[in-house]
């Protein structure tokens, strides 16, 4: 039509300009471009005119349906993401230095350092496998799946994305299932599970297994309740601790309730591992994190992450997302507990704010005390309250008994947070078994049993490691080890002081050959039920007194092969 009109338009240039020319006696002689140019002009000017409202109702609706699907998404996430997971959902927002989350059906821990696993496993793109492959109508066979990664891999972090990556995929109706969030480690979730309506058509996602009190005291108790409350759900989807299941055997297989897609029979859990970061991620995300001009701190970074003790702990997205804290930081990272000293560090500066060293000294140390006593509390009440933190009553209560007559307002990015419940809580539970290791360390607080603790285990030990290779090799007494495994001491141990000693601290010592006195013996088995007990083999005592009641102790020891 265009071509037409413009046609015609070039055919009546020549009829105008002879016009013109007649009328004017020979006066106007414009050429036939110009002609042309102006006719061109006004049919140009005529067409936007005539067009421009239908352009403008047609860009209306466009920008009406992006505003309201945008609205749409936010207030379905508003509505349907539970408060607890309102800290991740903004590290959502920030994808500068995101790497998106990998999965792999092979278990990392098969391979002899975590971060060489991804090398030798087929790994997928976690959000496009579920969105693309899962979750759609054509999946007619499996509907429970489960996410399997240790501490720090970002299983939390992996859930909120795919919660929102999915609702961001589609338009308004077009979502094929409804999608919901919730956190095992809140004790009223089975609860609020019941109350999600069309359960048919609704997707269940459900993190940290782990965190759940009851699933920690009997897990096939706690699965039967859980999987009642699941079992009409289109897709179940949840995320869980390696350490949590003692080993391949004991994850979870077959469910005994849930039905699969074409009712033969009862579904089986499909299993994925959260895959490590690998070099080229981490050279990535480093590389996100300081630019091009901040290449002294990329090298140290480097230099950080290459380190052989630290490796496998670096990999991990939470760790890494401390890498300025840990780069400024000019201590040495040996052991776990290095690290997180460093972050905690970190987090203690922020949190004092801007005053006097002396000051600032009192309230970091103040702080610090405070967090221990605070993963104490809620260590202790977890069975309680169901869960791994405390209530805003409680924790007035616990600030009270502290002599601390105002509440406690923590930073954005605290290892401490308060989510919009009110619940108090550690930003991750890695933080909470920090402090807990502190405190079975070096106070009263001691735990025979770390179902559920493995970080708090492994740092308690690199702890008590610390210690006695300081305290062994000073006053008089003596320590030869060879390291049978990199967190344990093969020691030959010889004790005569024991002054500011804590015979805790030979918990972390394998195979004990431990030469001392029966004073000194009666002295450090003043305390009960502590691990290193049972890992004597060989006790050598110089009787220099006449007291015989260290021999009722000896019964604390089971497993002696030889008292000389």
């Amino acid at each position: 039509m265009l071509s037409f009109i413009f046609d015609f338009l070039n055919q009546s240039a020549l009829i105008i300009k002879d016009w013109l020319f007649r009328i004017s006696n020979g006066n106007i002689d414009i050429s036939t471009e110009k002609i042309q140019t102006y006719l061109d002009f006004i049919i140009l000017t005529l067409f936007i005119i005539l067009l421009y409202k239908p352009l403008r109702i047609i860009t209306f609706k466009i920008r009406y349906n992006i505003k309201e699907n945008r609205l749409w998404r936010l207030k379905y996430i508003e509505e349907n993401l539970h408060p607890s997971f309102s800290v991740y959902k903004k590290e959502r927002m920030k994808e500068k230095c995101y790497i998106r989350t990998k999965i792999q059906k092979d278990t990392p821990s098969k391979y002899e350092e975590p971060y060489t696993a991804i090398a030798n496993s087929v790994y997928s793109d976690f959000i496009s496998h579920f969105i693309n492959k899962v979750f759609n109508e054509d999946n007619t066979t499996e509907r429970l799946y489960c996410i399997l990664a240790g501490s720090g891999m970002g299983k939390s972090t992996a859930l909120v994305n795919l919660f929102i990556s999915y609702i961001m995929h589609y338009k308004q109706n077009k979502m094929p299932y409804d999608i919901r969030l919730f956190s095992l480690a809140n004790g009223d979730v089975i609860n609020s599970i019941q109350k999600v309506d069309k359960k048919y058509r609704t997707i269940l996602l459900l993190d940290a297994l782990d965190e759940n009190i009851e699933a920690v005291d009997n897990l096939e108790l706690f699965m039967n309740k859980l999987e009642t409350a699941c079992k009409d759900f289109k897709f179940v989807l949840l995320s869980c601790r390696t350490q949590f299941f003692p080993d391949e055997e004991a994850q979870l297989k077959e469910s005994k309730l849930v039905k699969d897609g074409n009712n033969k029979g009862y579904a089986a859990y499909t299993t994925f591992y959260i895959s490590p970061f690998d070099d080229n991620d981490v050279k990535v995300y480093i590389k996100r994190v300081f630019s091009f001009f901040q290449f002294k701190k990329r090298k140290k970074a480097m230099s950080i992450v290459n380190k052989e003790d630290c490796k496998y702990l670096l990999v991990r997205p939470m760790i890494l997302s401390h890498m300025k804290q840990l780069v400024n930081d000019k201590r040495e990272y040996k052991y776990t507990i290095d690290i997180y000293d460093s972050i905690v560090e970190f987090w203690l500066d922020r949190e004092v704010g801007r005053e006097s060293d002396e000051i600032r000294l009192e309230r970091k140390n103040l702080l610090r005390s405070l967090s221990e006593e605070l993963a104490k509390n809620i260590y202790l009440n977890k069975d309680e309250r169901k869960g791994y933190y405390i209530s805003a009553d409680d924790f007035k209560n616990f600030l009270l008994s502290h002599n601390i007559n105002k509440d406690i307002h923590f930073r954005e990015r605290s290892l401490i947070n308060r989510d919009a419940i009110g619940y108090i809580k550690f930003s991750h539970k890695s933080f909470l078994e920090y402090f807990i290791a502190y405190k079975c360390a070096f106070s009263e607080m001691y735990i025979n049993d770390f179902t559920g603790m493995d970080i708090a285990k492994r740092m308690y030990l690199e702890l008590c490691k610390k210690k006695c290779e300081e305290f062994l090799n000073h006053n008089g007494n003596q320590i030869q080890y060879s390291q049978h495994k990199k967190e344990k001491l093969n020691n030959q141990i010889t004790l005569f002081k024991v002054k500011d000693f804590k015979s805790r601290w030979l918990d972390c010592v394998e195979n004990i050959h431990l030469t001392t006195t029966s004073k000194i013996l009666t002295d450090i088995l003043k305390e009960d039920n502590l691990i290193w007990y049972n890992n004597i083999n060989i006790l050598d005592i110089h009787i220099n007194d006449s007291n015989i009641q260290y021999l009722k102790l000896l019964k604390k020891f089971s497993n002696i092969h030889t008292i000389r």
